[in-house]
């Protein structure tokens, strides 16, 4: 009981959190002009023309959670995905096996490999029952058991390849059971949990749940039963890329409502008061859909918190016009990220959503819930610093990064900035204690740090409403600019930019290294900086962003493939 609280609680938590706000927006002044990579993607298709697959039908219509494939991935995708990686993921599977304390978990991966190698194209797979254009879904028959359902190319063929890789792993597979024709079998993780394994009408099926609800529910996990009203003839995936846009090759939505009210339920029968407050809050924040579309050139996805108008306008107030954003995005960099966020009103919303939290757990007798709220109403009862509520938001960039023969590269081109209503003041309260001092007029000064060797000149600066740090002739270039620039139009709530390809040479070079100077054997760290430079060589640029829309607050990112 303890646990279905915890887990309640903590849906309550997100759900509170989401939904409380503060004041009206008085920063809006038009949008701060980002990157164009920046931008969402528009849908490439039309909700009519997605298919229903046939998995669906296993799916009821009112499950609170589906996460599901209404498009196989494009087979252009695979390819390349298979040309850039090569055999270089089984390298490093291999070694991360080798290296691992499990020799049973050790010994079923190499079994597996061994029966996938050369068996990566269509008809490869087939001769191991399975399909190279499979969908799958993921749904709850009530918030627990989950379960998972694929397609396969043939049960019987599936089966066999398993009882291979069992005895290439020196296991025996236990007999299977079987209810209406349905084979399956069952194993027991934990107490008062269960989990059925299931190989029939060329689906493979996995859930896990309480076992009194697996059993009670054992037909519909294996197919044999269908539900009165599915999602497959209900259309309600379809409806949500309509909508919103995002999927097909991965679309799904949370039901907070119904994950409320089942999250609840798991702790007692909930009171007319409960029943009441949980839909108050859920009609709110009523749903969370996300989806992913990928192709050939790109692959794009996000989600969306969906929200009532007037909680969508409280959580707007917590955008602000962040001095200087825009030169720091701006010019391709290698990383850069900026963050625009009223503090104070992010103060006021946190202490809401804590009032709240203990608003619903008294309504539900949750008192493990409640007790958890009091320190947090206290600490946020007192407002923020001044100096720290003046802060609007700010970036940080990476431009360059060369590695040397050590932990510390050879070369950065990075800087940092901060927004704020006194940024001379904030410099002071950040360096209590350093012997750091900057002149507040809008231009670059050297800045020594006693005691520590940089890779470069650390410079500063103090504008009107800006507080920069740079390193580097790039990231000078760009703070000079910075500490000048207008206020300009708010910024989205988080905005990222970053060449990923990059990013991942970067971290393979750096895996390289640390194996080199930890002197032990690099047969591990070599194998997966392997694999980092073949997707290196894949990924180009990648964008993610944070924002409030018309439908609610919304995430989406982008990755461009070469």
């Amino acid at each position: 009981m303890r646990t279905a609280l915890r887990t309640g609680g903590g849906v309550v938590i997100a759900v509170a959190l989401a939904v409380t706000g503060c004041k009206k927006d008085d920063h809006a002044g038009g949008r701060a002009a980002l990157p164009a990579e920046l931008a969402r993607p528009r849908p490439a298709g039309a909700p009519a023309a997605l298919p229903s697959p046939a998995l669906l039908a296993h799916v009821p219509a009112d499950t609170p959670y589906v996460m599901a494939s209404l498009v196989p991935v494009p087979a252009a995708l695979w390819g390349k995905i298979k040309a850039a990686v090569g055999d270089r993921l089984g390298v490093a599977l291999r070694a991360a096996v080798a290296g691992g304390s499990d020799d049973t978990a050790g010994a079923v991966m190499t079994a597996v490999m061994a029966e996938l190698e050369g068996k990566g194209d269509a008809a490869g797979l087939a001769s191991l029952g399975l399909t190279a254009t499979p969908n799958y879904v993921i749904y709850g028959l009530g918030l627990a058991p989950m379960v998972v359902r694929v397609d396969i190319a043939d049960e019987n063929v599936l089966l066999a390849t398993l009882e291979r890789v069992a005895r290439r792993a020196q296991l025996t597979l236990p007999a299977p059971a079987e209810l209406a024709g349905r084979r399956y079998w069952r194993l027991e993780p934990g107490d008062d949990a269960s989990l059925i394994i299931s190989i029939a009408a060329r689906q493979l099926v996995i859930a896990m749940g309480p076992t009194t609800a697996v059993d009670s529910q054992l037909a519909l996990i294996l197919g044999s039963q269908l539900p009165p009203a599915s999602l497959g003839t209900s259309r309600g995936l379809q409806a949500a890329y309509g909508a919103h846009g995002f999927g097909p090759h991965f679309l799904g939505y949370l039901d907070v409502r119904r994950m409320l009210e089942e999250a609840i339920a798991l702790v007692g029968a909930p009171s007319s008061g409960c029943r009441s407050e949980t839909a108050a809050l859920a009609g709110r924040l009523p749903r969370v859909v996300m989806g992913y579309e990928l192709g050939a050139s790109r692959m794009t996805g996000g989600a969306v918190l969906e929200l009532a108008p007037d909680v969508r306008a409280k959580v707007a107030g917590l955008r602000r016009a962040v001095p200087g954003l825009e030169p720091v995005m701006a010019n391709t960099p290698l990383l850069a990220i900026g963050v625009g966020l009223d503090l104070e009103r992010g103060r006021l919303l946190a202490r809401d959503a804590a009032e709240a939290v203990a608003t619903l757990g008294g309504a539900c007798d949750l008192r493990e819930l409640t007790s958890v709220t009091d320190d947090l109403i206290r600490g946020l009862a007192q407002p923020l610093p001044p100096v720290v509520a003046g802060i609007a938001g700010g970036a940080v960039a990476i431009y360059d990064l060369v590695l040397g023969d050590a932990l510390m590269p050879k070369q950065v081109d990075a800087l940092g900035l901060l927004a704020a209503d006194k940024p001379a003041a904030l410099l002071e309260m950040l360096a209590q204690g350093l012997p750091i001092s900057v002149p507040a007029d809008g231009k670059l000064h050297p800045i020594a740090v006693p005691g520590v060797q940089l890779p470069g000149e650390l410079v500063g600066g103090i504008g009107a409403k800006a507080l920069v740090l740079a390193m580097g002739a790039r990231a000078r270039t760009v703070a000079t600019t910075a500490l000048t620039a207008p206020a300009g139009g708010t910024a989205p709530l988080l905005a990222m930019a970053y060449d990923y390809g990059r990013v991942l040479a970067l971290q393979a070079a750096f895996g390289r290294l640390v194996g080199r100077l930890g002197g032990e054997d690099t047969t591990a760290s070599d194998a997966e900086a392997s694999l980092n430079e073949g997707l290196a060589a894949l990924y180009g640029r990648a964008s993610f962003a944070a924002d409030v829309t018309d439908k609610g607050v919304v995430m989406w990112g982008t990755i461009e493939l070469k």
